[in-house]
């Protein structure tokens, strides 16, 4: 049977990461592309950072408004509300595998001074929607090999589980930490921002809608928004069904709007 996830009218998928008592979901088997209704998953977003390791063959992977060919060897994190979706890449199988995190898990207590210097200032910002590791990248070799390290504890430890993986993404958030503080604020739309566009085109499902109403219960301008809902952005049914609705008012604009 097909895989298929369970989000919500705004692509928030329903249910919980975890538990309470330890906030993390990590299974060790991996999952093909190919094994979705579709060969998509769709775009959806969740409260909790989510790491992805990419196995074998190749799949294209999309956060917010940027679309990524993945490799094996190569991981992405998207950082809590982003939105982020899955598709084949020319028919070919793409195996990759996840592990969903609470913040919680690297800032300890409220209000400890881990929280506030080094993780609220990072969570679901602009400083770091995601971050992509390249497997060729020096750049990214050190933050690589400690999401390697972090699947490979999953697969491995029985004894002190909790408290190794618990470092691991310590580890990792240092890794992200430093590159956040050391880049320029990504600017791409973030999950709010597509969320409002969608609420505001299903409350407004009867009217006429024009391209600047759209853009303007949004915050985006006409060609941005064009951008976002491109037809290489649209991944499942219901981004289909409003990437629709968006393209429709789009082909009148100029060229720019259209284009990636």
């Amino acid at each position: 049977m097909a895989y298929q996830l369970n989000v919500d009218s705004t692509g928030l998928e329903r249910g919980i990461k975890g538990s309470f008592a330890f906030p993390v979901a990590c299974s060790k088997s991996s999952t093909n592309i190919n094994d979705y209704d579709g060969h998509r998953f769709e775009c959806h977003f969740h409260p909790e950072p989510e790491l992805t390791l990419f196995l074998s063959g190749e799949m294209y992977y999309q956060v917010n408004d940027r679309v990524l060919l993945m490799h094996a060897g190569d991981a992405v994190f998207a950082n809590s509300a982003v939105m982020h979706a899955g598709w084949q890449s020319d028919d070919k199988d793409g195996f990759y595998r996840t592990i969903n995190f609470s913040p919680v898990m690297i800032s300890g207590h409220e209000k400890s001074l881990i929280e506030q210097e080094y993780v609220e200032p990072y969570v679901g910002s602009e400083r770091i929607p995601f971050l992509v590791l390249r497997a060729d990248s020096p750049t990214d070799r050190a933050a690589l090999d400690t999401v390697l390290e972090i699947f490979h504890i999953r697969d491995t430890v029985d004894e002190g589980y909790p408290l190794l993986l618990k470092a691991a993404l310590c580890r990792f958030w240092y890794h992200l930490y430093l590159r956040a503080k050391s880049e320029q604020p990504q600017k791409s739309p973030g999950a709010a921002t597509v969320k409002a566009a969608i609420s505001f085109m299903e409350q407004n499902f009867d009217e006429k809608l024009s391209l600047d109403d759209i853009s303007h219960a949004c915050g985006l301008s006409r060609s941005e928004l064009c951008r976002t809902f491109h037809p290489g952005q649209s991944r499942g049914r219901r981004h289909l069904f409003h990437l629709g609705m968006v393209q429709q008012r789009c082909r009148p604009a100029n060229a720019d709007g259209r284009s990636r």
